[in-house]
């Protein structure tokens, strides 16, 4: 009974440690997701960084 009891409070353990671990995930998630979409957008469009890099003299 008590061994029973024991396994029963180890699985509920674990249990909890992995819910929290996953919600832990989820939130991390959403905070890179905020700042991604709070970055401004870069000040030259692809465009023209792409022609201004073509323009530099061969190394």
């Amino acid at each position: 009974m008590l061994r029973d009891d024991h396994t029963a409070l180890i699985l509920a353990r674990l249990h909890h440690e992995r819910l929290f671990a996953e919600a832990e995930r989820e939130r991390q998630a959403q905070e890179v997701l905020e700042e991604k979409s709070s970055k401004p957008a870069h000040p030259l469009p692809l465009l023209d960084r792409v022609r201004r890099w073509r323009r530099r003299p061969a190394l």
